[in-house]
């Protein structure tokens, strides 16, 4: 941030009159739920991709409990899952 401010490609001017506003930390709040709602969001299409990936490989090649790929893809969405 300091670096952002210091390189003066920024209105500082206006971002000092933002963070002077009454509002401004219900601001970064609000900002800080969107970008985190937006991040679950995207965790949980790449855990349906991986569902929908070892279906596939599941319904095409009926692998063992042993395969390599679908172990990989049961570690891959429980590394990404998120609690609610």
């Amino acid at each position: 941030m300091l670096g952002l401010l210091k390189s003066r490609k920024i209105n500082t001017r206006l971002l000092c009159e933002m963070a002077a506003h009454k509002d401004f930390v219900k601001l970064l709040a609000d900002i800080e739920i969107y970008v985190d709602g937006i991040a679950r969001m995207q965790i949980q299409n790449l855990n349906t991709l991986v569902d929908m990936a070892r279906v596939k490989i599941t319904e095409k090649y009926q692998p063992g409990g042993e395969d390599t790929h679908i172990r990989l893809l049961e570690a891959a969405n429980w590394g990404l899952i998120i609690p609610s």
